[in-house]
């Protein structure tokens, strides 16, 4: 057993109060300090890059659905069997539910039957995972993808539950291929639009693996463009916001997000070959340095070359001022030597550039430059010549750090510096324009390489869920900037910085005393789950007939958090008078951990959804296994307030009604 809240709590209220500041929406966008740690705690928490939070579960449903533009004329499929705020979330926004049946072993929305209730008229899929138990989100996500669908998880009851060893919240966060980015095969680097079926590419866990289906699909959303080598337009790579890339930073290899590239990184590219010598160039090169130091200029270069010349015919051109050659060339010399364990002299403009001494030994160098008059260089090698006869020379070629720090070639890659990156959103122009991207599926993974999957959760923190924020509260978890933004916006009015955008929105923004409430809760929650597991473990293992487990196993990969016990009774006629045995020996009260109940009926019954109701119209999909569950289903609210000794007086007085019974 383990105390709902404890000094811990009263302490953070106790520090909001003091300071006095209950809400700061008014004068900060984000919120004030403890909405905006506790936002980027759970971030944290769940593995997503932004966290909004709002005032209720329901809400966060609401606005995420607001934020992904979905509207009339939209349908959204989710389960029937769920609370009634996963679908009236989707008629307030206008657009239309759409019930699909569920899986009878996890009660959650079976992926299945999804694909067949899919139309032209369908935006969204919002599967929801039911009493801790995960939606098998993984095939989900490849339906979506499919058939370019948004995913909104109901995860209200789900907080910490997981799949495969990843948290529900944080799927979908791989992302999609523009036909230039390069991918790594066994054969060598290519371009994704050239990789085929049954070739083997490099993975994210740096292993290869067989292609086995390649998807081309339309795109639109945002985008990370890299420029290597140099600010041109045969520099350039794209590729969507999450598409894991290969980088070289800090002496080590590592796979990032491309949007979390910055400019001085080093990244992987398709190699080509030179022209003149047939030397391994990165692909936007047509010489390589040696035979072409100073690159082949692109044609706006040339144009500019042009009007450069041009101009230089009117006024003559100024002479570069030879202190840029001591410091763009002698002077890394210098500090290359001094690392090399040598004494070295920086001279400058005359003849030699450098002198390094090292145990005695005298070694002149001297770097070509076009900028130190040959008369001056002449004359300097005279007299240095006079003082010194045993010297070694050596001559340098000019600027030789910037070529070797433009690229390197590494196992058939070029391993090149990233000189600007650029954030853009794809946007619809016309009915005739279209972008394209392209997918992976790869052998031995359980996910797809790339996807193109724009996965957001909304998560509850209602007084019976894992964890609250005084009693109510919300938040909403996406990796996507844009729809992070929107949220923001619509939870406060529309009121983005200050400027009002015109958007109908509303007010659903947390307090500052509810978050600080919440930032200690989320320290508990893996706690409070283990004592729920051990709780469900306990109960599941001492129930008997007629009652049994509806989880009778959990798949393998699953990690469910047990918000509540469901389990079947096979003669779902006495259920009312089990419910009013439980409540008269006070089993059952109603509250938080004294209650046990069950969904008296499916959400299409209610009189809201007779439009979408699959009873009432046989043209819809049927749910003939949620409709015979709801029938048959009982839940218990083992908490984690509660004791074994708890469970076993319940487990008692359940013996005792099917006693007499029998």
């Amino acid at each position: 057993m383990i105390n709902r809240y404890d000094e811990r709590e009263y302490e953070a209220v106790m520090r909001v109060l003091r300071k006095g500041e209950l809400s700061r929406f008014f004068n900060n966008f984000l919120g004030g300090e403890e909405i905006q740690a506790f936002e980027k705690e759970f971030a944290t928490y769940i593995g997503s890059k932004h966290a909004i939070s709002v005032t209720n579960g329901t809400v966060s449903l609401e606005i995420a659905l607001q934020a992904m533009d979905i509207g009339p004329g939209d349908q959204v499929i989710t389960t029937p069997l769920s609370f009634i705020a996963t679908a009236t979330a989707i008629l307030r926004t206008g657009a239309e539910p759409v019930f699909v049946d569920i899986d009878g072993t996890t009660l959650n929305i079976d992926p299945e039957k999804i694909q067949k209730a899919i139309t032209p008229k369908t935006r969204a899929i919002i599967p929801v995972s039911l009493l801790g138990y995960p939606a098998e989100m993984e095939k989900i996500m490849q339906i979506a993808d499919e058939n370019d669908l948004y995913v909104l998880e109901d995860a209200a009851q789900a907080l910490g539950s997981g799949l495969n060893g990843t948290k529900i919240g944080t799927f979908g966060t791989a992302g999609c291929f523009d036909p230039r980015v390069i991918i790594m095969t066994k054969g060598g680097s290519k371009k994704i639009k050239d990789v085929c079926v049954g070739e083997k590419v490099l993975s994210e866990d740096m292993q290869y693996h067989r292609v086995l289906e390649i998807h081309k699909r339309e795109y639109y959303g945002g985008c990370t463009e890299i420029y290597v080598g140099k600010k041109t337009s045969e520099c350039r790579l794209r590729a969507t916001d999450n598409h894991p890339i290969k980088i070289h930073r800090d002496d080590q290899d590592l796979w990032v997000p491309i949007s979390e590239i910055h400019v001085n990184d080093y990244v992987y590219v398709l190699t080509s070959t030179c022209l003149l010598c047939n030397a391994t160039i990165p692909f936007y090169h047509k010489l390589c340095m040696r035979c072409n130091p100073t690159f082949l200029p692109s044609s706006r270069e040339k144009q500019r070359q042009h009007q450069i010349k041009r101009q230089n015919a009117k006024t003559p051109r100024r002479k570069r001022h030879p202190f840029k050659h001591y410091y763009n060339d002698i002077l890394p010399y210098a500090k290359k030597l001094e690392s090399d364990g040598f004494r070295a002299i920086p001279i400058g403009v005359v003849i030699p550039d450098i002198i390094a001494i090292k145990n005695g030994k005298v070694i002149a160098f001297e770097i070509e430059n076009k900028m130190v008059p040959k008369k001056t260089k002449v004359t300097a090698y005279d007299d240095f010549k006079n003082l010194y006869d045993d010297v070694q020379w050596i001559t340098l070629p000019s600027h030789p750090h910037r070529w070797k720090r433009s690229y390197e070639i590494i196992n058939n890659l070029a391993r090149v510096l990233v000189v600007a990156v650029r954030h853009f959103r794809y946007k619809r122009r016309s009915r005739n324009w279209r972008k394209y991207v392209y997918n992976l599926a790869v052998e031995g993974s359980p996910t797809y390489f790339a996807k193109r999957i724009l996965v957001h959760n909304s998560f509850s923190f209602q007084e019976t869920k894992q964890m609250t924020t005084l009693g109510e509260g919300g938040m909403i978890v996406t990796d996507v900037p844009e729809i992070a933004d929107r949220c923001r916006n619509i939870r406060n009015h529309g009121n983005a910085y200050g400027n009002f955008t015109g958007a109908v929105c509303t007010n659903a923004r947390l307090t500052e005393a509810a978050a600080a409430f919440g930032r200690v809760q989320l320290t508990k929650v893996d706690g409070f789950n283990k004592i729920q597991r051990e709780n469900a473990a306990y109960f599941f293992e001492n129930i008997k007939e007629p009652l049994t487990n509806v989880y009778t196993f959990e798949k393998g990969g699953y990690y469910s958090t047990y918000l509540l016990m469901a389990v079947y009774l096979s003669d779902p006629k006495v259920r009312d008078k089990l419910l009013a045995f439980l409540a008269a020996k006070e089993i059952s009260k109603g509250l938080p951990s004294r209650n046990v109940g069950y969904y008296k009926n499916l959400i299409y019954d209610n009189n809201l959804f007779a439009n979408y109701s699959p009873r009432l119209n046989s043209q819809l999909p049927q749910c003939p296994i949620a409709e015979v569950s709801v029938d048959h289903l009982l839940l218990f609210d083992v908490h984690r307030w509660r004791t074994k000794a708890d469970i076993d007086i319940c487990l008692k007085i359940l013996g005792e009604f099917f006693g007499t019974k029998a």
